[in-house]
């Protein structure tokens, strides 16, 4: 590309010619182009020629030129000549050259003219600001049009003034004959200078002509102008320029800090330093006072109208007045000087101001200057007086109530409300600042690395990349020092050093703001923002391996204060009697999460998003309450108010609100806080009698709801507290809440026992507990009253399905191992007779809708099929729940016997009452299930529900998304498959003649006559198969089942045409069951290789270079790059000894453990993540150096797989053996194959590949897939140099073509050469088309 012209050298008259010369005409023309047209061409053109005026000698003096006599200038052409002399400016440097070809290089004269020019220009804009009515009358806006031909309105002086002060500010920064100490001083005389005859001695002559050209054709008496003047014209001249010039300095001084610390402005760091300091020196003697006099008449007033004055233009400069202060009040937080109190008294009394409603610009910059003047006054002892008065005078506003009623005045209500929040953001930014540590007064070491205002003044110019580069570097040094240092005790704790007492007093205010006059008191959100806060530090430094001291007194009042407000503010957001007050949406089928309840966002209410909200915010706030005091103190906490509550039993509302603050808290107090602290098992104790006797009495049935969830919430206290009397009080009060007719109770009381139960499953084995387990066995057989199933929401369980779930974990925990495994069966039998009776009423139901011969008997019929599929669903989850208890005692006892010194020739009768559970009744199940599946899928397309709407069978239209938690007929077989792989993943490693061992084969045949009936909608089953692979650990005969299976379904799925429309889940299944078979070392896929063919490994990894081939992205992606990559590693993984020579021991660590921080694919690669977690482990495997399974002869699997990999294929399009076409694949996927965010993932599995096969098999292959010089591969132009230049930096080996001396450092070869971010970036840079050379 052709080199774009330098930045003009000097702001004097330009010779440079762009496009077009550069003119009014022409600037307005491309300003109104590139903002009003809608043509994309005509604004591309317009920006380019914008661009080139930018960049010549004619955009300084054209711009001020047009600015100072704004001649028929518009809008956007005034904010555009405004904006470009800031850019300018940012750009220009004070040193003999420039550096950068953006820079502009000023002499000495260049800055002076340009602080005259500006200086004029901000008298000009202000003075058009501060004029009555805008000065729209008799043209004394100075020629600015109104609109310009396109309608565009007037800019407002007010924008142009702004963007003519960021220029002023930063020319001060840079400008380095004008002394630091000076700045300030200057601008204050320059706009406030007043001469012997009163005038406005430095107001330009173009200034004074604006307000004379305006005063002729208007006057000053006016009633129109609300002026409150006399009729002296000089006299009311002079208060406009006296305005003008109060309103340049206050815009100024509002910008002139955040320039001065800006990382954009282009300044040389001792230049910097020397500005801040100097600012920093004028801020208390000087700056100061000046914004507490400005503020005095801004808010005050010089007109009469005094605080409540409702001009316009008084508001304008109340807020600009305010945002100033704010800028000025944290500019040094070191220096004990106060901020501008004067102003700070009027930002606090607008916040509490009961008498009259300010404009939003006005209160915000009050919230901001009063936010960071005050949080710059926590720690400072000369502030403290300050900070105490503007605090008290905000919690007032937070906890008072409103003068009036709302009869009197109907806004005064809302206004209040408005002011405490808004009084509360003040109250919490105090608060979080208050629980750091005081600043620290010394001036610490300059940060070579630092930018802005941390740059050191003596930081010598790097280049940037080297400076980022180092920047990093330093960054992840910084910290793995702060965990050492939080690990060492060598970091404070948080609360440390905190102000106490500022910090208490905030808290307690924002409690009493958040019930203010309920309900228009502080959000919970807002409200408890710092206890948030700091229990997110405490946690990060706790997983740091930091020490928590223990909680001040303190803190354990304000904590205790939250808890009575919460109490009393959430029962205005409590839903309608007879709905949930607890969320137990997040119930799916891994209920076994003891935190995982009452956490989601549906709050399974329908009382309103605002209520539900503030409640679930207020349950979240309150665990962050507990979780910085500590969960078993705040439990003792609640619990003493709920035993106070209980004391009054005609206060039903706040036990209702104690209960729900231990509704939100129990679940945190741990097992281990149990066991330590005697405290922790008393409170527990008494929290557990407190809700057994809420139960008992029933004091209202919302009480009653959340006493039983908060027994199911102390499910890991009570199993600390080792006494079973409290487990035994507990349930019964569940049990007893079991039998309520209130669906809310009885499904609350039915999740407490689940979690009691799998908290506390052996405890149940205990002779105390027989009458307990009796009573939960009778409540799943009678049943508890619950809605319909199609009431539920998805995620939601049944209550049948929930206490299924604490009957398996009680059978599963029971002793002998025996004694489970036919506890589980008895439970696993009428479970999947339940599933095979709901599969055969759903087949009928759909047959019945096929003859309807009317449209009431069709959809009567399609409602019966969904009723019907919905229960089925819901049966075979409830099997699959009590079929994993079985085969978990079924590997109990079989450990049992490899423990025995019996050996065993045969199943016991136990073991055989297994096998006939799942023979006789789960299996069968599993197969009317899938053939109901089979059945309702073009029944429930035609009707257009969930899932199958998107099937081929019938309508595409979506008419019902879900039918409770049924979403579709793919929900009936993914449960399915889950039985199988339940059965076949716990019998793949049992010893052959065990009882598991012989139901393995006919689980895994059921998974795969089932995909091989309907390859598209049950691929689900793949993933029994690729269980099966892990009975390779134990080579018998299970293992070539497994192997057989494998190479049924592959035979059968690559027998359809993979590029074809298939879903792409089931293509990743597939892959995945490649995968699992390439890993284990199956023997099918070396067959074919004994007769001298093709082996069926070789068919397979066809397909992955096909997988490649394919325009995808996403999911499917990554599994095509993972499928790839394993097939590519397949012999060195599988044999390392014979097909990874010279592989180095450093290769070997890096091919099992990626760098997790790189992406999907290398987290899965590293086991960071649970994705591939399914599949086994590469069954040989050198990391250590020797071999892990026991050496033996090469695999012949390994054998087929590098004949496969390094033969030719002159069959194929391609000669190039499979590895260097999988290789190549990979490349163009990184080349824009695939999507550019995934060039992490194809490196990572690159990396994987070269670490797996070593430099020489993988050095061979990428020079063989690169091809020769200009082939055409990655692109035309990439020469045989830059191919073998990309190899040996790839390779992090030398390049032998090249000198010795115009080699580069050799990589360490420990550490920096199997480093996958090199990696990558020297992949992205060959593919991404940047320049490769030496």
């Amino acid at each position: 590309r052709a080199r774009r012209p330098v930045m003009a050298a000097s702001p004097g008259p330009g010779v440079a010619q762009v496009v077009a010369p550069p003119d009014r005409v022409s600037l307005g023309h491309a300003v109104n182009a590139l903002y009003t047209s809608h043509d994309p061409t005509t604004r591309s053109a317009a920006d380019e020629w914008l661009q080139s005026f930018l960049r010549s000698d004619i955009a300084w003096p054209l711009s001020i030129q047009l600015l100072s006599n704004a001649t028929d200038l518009t809008s956007l052409e005034a904010l555009f000549c405004a904006r470009a002399l800031h850019v300018l400016l940012r750009k220009s440097v004070v040193k003999p050259r420039a550096t950068q070809a953006s820079h502009a290089v000023l002499v000495e004269d260049d800055w002076v003219n340009m602080r005259s020019a500006l200086l004029a220009l901000a008298w000009n804009f202000s003075v058009k600001g501060v004029l009555p009515n805008g000065g729209v009358n008799g043209g004394a806006n100075g020629g600015m049009n109104s609109a310009n031909a396109n309608g565009t309105n007037e800019a407002p002086p007010r924008t142009v003034l702004t963007q003519v002060s960021l220029a002023i500010s930063v020319l001060a920064c840079k400008m380095v004959s004008w002394s630091a100490d000076g700045i300030v001083s200057d601008l204050i005389s320059h706009f406030t200078g007043i001469g012997e005859n009163g005038d406005r001695i430095n107001a330009p002559t173009s200034a004074k002509e604006i307000v004379s050209r305006w005063m002729e054709v208007n006057t000053p008496n006016d009633p129109d102008q609300h002026l409150r003047l006399d009729t002296d014209q000089h006299a009311f001249g002079e208060h406009l320029l006296a305005t003008a010039g109060e309103q340049c300095l206050i815009s100024i001084l509002a910008v002139l800090p955040e320039s001065c610390h800006s990382k954009e402005l282009s300044i040389h760091p001792a230049r910097r330093a020397e500005v801040g300091e100097g600012l920093k020196k004028t801020a208390t003697p000087i700056v100061f006072p000046t914004l507490d006099l400005l503020a005095a008449k801004a808010f005050e007033g010089s007109n009469g109208g005094g605080f409540h004055d409702t001009a316009p233009k008084e508001h304008h400069a109340r807020a600009s007045t305010l945002n100033a202060c704010a800028a000025w009040s944290l500019f040094d937080e070191t220096q004990n000087g106060s901020c501008p109190s004067l102003a700070l008294s009027f930002a606090v009394k607008l916040l509490t101001d009961t008498h009259q409603s300010h404009p939003a610009s006005v209160i915000d910059a009050a919230v901001t200057f009063a936010t960071s003047a005050l949080v710059g006054a926590v720690h400072r002892e000369g502030r403290r007086a300050a900070l105490g008065e503007a605090l008290t005078a905000l919690r007032t506003k937070c906890g008072g109530g409103v003068v009036g009623t709302a009869a009197e005045d109907t806004n005064k209500f809302a206004r209040s409300a408005e002011q405490r929040t808004r009084c509360a953001e003040v109250l919490a930014s105090v608060a979080c600042r208050a629980a750091e540590p005081a600043p620290v007064t010394e001036k610490s070491a300059p940060d070579p690395f630092g930018v802005g205002k941390d740059a050191a003044g003596d930081r010598t110019y790097v280049p940037y990349k080297d400076f980022a580069k180092a920047k990093k570097a330093k960054k992840r040094s910084d910290k793995r020092e702060d965990r050492f240092a939080a690990a060492s005790g060598a970091k404070p704790a948080p609360l440390v050093g905190c102000d106490l007492p500022v910090l208490c007093f905030c808290l307690d205010a924002l409690a009493e703001a958040m019930r203010g006059d309920s309900p228009g008191g502080a959000s919970p959100a807002a409200a408890l923002e710092p206890w948030t806060s700091i229990g997110a530090e405490i946690e990060s430094h706790k997983a740091k391996g930091g020490y928590v001291p223990p909680i001040a007194r303190e803190l354990l009042a304000s904590a205790g204060l939250v808890a009575r407000v919460a109490s009393t503010v959430v029962q205005q957001w409590f839903p309608k009697d007879g709905q949930s007050t607890s969320n137990d949406g997040n119930h799916g089928d891994g209920g076994g999460d003891g935190d995982s309840f009452a956490d989601s966002g549906d709050c399974g209410d329908a009382d309103g998003t605002e209520a539900s909200t503030n409640r679930e915010d207020l349950a979240e706030g309150l665990r962050d309450v507990a979780s910085v005091v500590g969960a078993d103190l705040f439990l003792g906490i609640a619990s003493d108010a709920m035993a106070e509550a209980l004391l009054v039993s005609e206060n039903t509302e706040n036990v209702e609100g104690c209960a729900f603050v231990l509704f939100a808290t129990a679940r945190l107090v741990t097992k281990a806080e149990c066991v330590n602290s005697q405290n922790a098992k008393r409170h527990t104790t008494q929290t557990v009698a407190a809700a057994c006797l809420i139960i008992q009495t029933e004091p209202s049935p919302r009480a009653v709801e959340l006493a039983n969830w908060i027994l199911g919430g102390l499910g890991k206290a009570i199993e600390g507290c080792d006494d079973a009397g409290v487990l035994l009080h507990a349930m019964d009060a569940v049990l007893c809440a079991m039998t309520s007719q209130v669906i809310s109770i009885a499904r609350g009381a039915c999740v407490a026992s689940m979690r009691l139960v799998e908290t506390n499953a052996c405890a149940f084995n205990a002779p105390e507990f027989g009458n307990t387990r009796a009573r939960l066995l009778e409540a799943y057989r009678m049943g508890v009253v619950s809605p319909p199933l199609a009431e539920l929401r998805r995620g939601q369980e049944p209550v049948s399905t929930i206490l299924a779930r604490s009957l398996a974990c009680v059978a599963a925990a029971m002793e002998p191992a025996g004694d489970a495994m036919l506890a589980a069966a008895s439970l696993a039998a009428p479970a999947a007779a339940s599933a095979s009776s709901s599969a055969a009423a759903t087949i009928a139901a759909c047959h019945a809708a096929g003859s309807a011969k009317d449209p009431v008997s069709w959809e009567t019929a399609v409602t019966s099929a969904l009723n019907h599929a919905l229960s089925l669903y819901v049966c075979l989850v409830e099997t699959k729940v009590v079929v994993q208890a079985l085969m978990t005692a079924s590997i109990r006892a079989s450990a049992h016997c490899r423990e025995s010194t019996t050996k065993y020739t045969s199943a016991s009768p136990t073991e055989n009452c297994v096998v006939q559970v799942l023979r006789g009744s789960v299996f069968p199940a599993a197969v009317t299930a899938v053939s109901a599946a089979r059945q309702a899928r073009p029944l429930f397309s035609h009707c257009g529900f969930g899932t199958d709407a998107d099937d081929a069978f019938g309508s595409h239209r979506v008419r019902r998304k879900v039918f409770g938690s049924l979403t579709g007929s793919g929900d009936i077989v993914a449960a399915a498959a889950d039985l199988t792989r339940i059965v076949v993943k716990s019998s793949a490693t049992a010893r052959d003649g065990n009882g598991a061992a012989d139901i393995f084969a006919p689980a895994l045949h059921l998974a795969v006559q089932a995909f091989t009936v309907d390859q598209t909608h049950h691929h689900q089953m793949l993933w029994t198969v690729v269980d099966a692979c892990h009975a390779g650990d134990t080579g018998d005969a299970k293992f070539h089942q497994a192997s057989d299976a494998v190479h049924v379904v592959l035979r059968c799925a690559f027998a359809v045409d993979t590029t074809s429309s298939v879903c792409e889940k089931q293509r990743a299944a597939v892959f995945s069951v490649a995968r699992a078979a390439i890993r284990a070392g199956c023997p099918c896929l070396a067959a074919g290789s004994e007769n001298g063919g093709p082996s069926f490994f070789a068919e397979i990894a066809q397909h992955a270079v096909q997988a490649l081939q394919q325009q995808s992205s996403g999911e499917f992606a990554l599994h095509a790059l993972q499928f790839a990559s394993d097939v590519a590693c397949a012999a060195s993984m599988l044999a390392p000894e014979s097909y990874a020579p010279g592989r180095t021991h450093a290769q070997a660590v890096a091919a099992t453990s990626v760098h997790p921080g790189m992406g999907r694919l290398a987290s899965a690669m590293s086991g960071s993540s649970h994705v591939g977690s399914e599949l086994p482990g590469w069954r040989r495997s050198m990391v250590d150096g020797s071999l892990s399974s026991v050496p033996g002869n090469e695999s012949v699997v390994a054998a087929a797989a590098a004949f496969a990999l390094t033969t030719k294929q002159t069959h194929s399009e391609t000669e190039l053996p499979i590895g260097s076409q999988i290789l190549k694949q990979m490349i163009a996927c990184a080349c824009g194959q695939m999507p550019p965010g995934l060039v992490t993932d194809i490196s990572a599995a690159l990396f994987v590949v070269w670490a797996s096969c070593g430099d020489f098999v993988f050095g061979g292959w990428l020079t063989d897939a690169l091809g020769g010089d200009k082939n055409g591969f990655p692109r035309r132009s990439t020469t045989i140099e830059q191919k073998r230049f990309f190899v040996c930096e790839l390779l992090a080996i030398e390049d032998e073509t090249v000198p010795a001396a115009l080699r580069g450092v050799p990589v360490d070869e420990t550490s920096g050469k199997m480093d996958l971010r090199r990696f990558k970036r020297v992949v992205k840079a060959f593919c991404g088309g940047k320049k490769v050379g030496k």
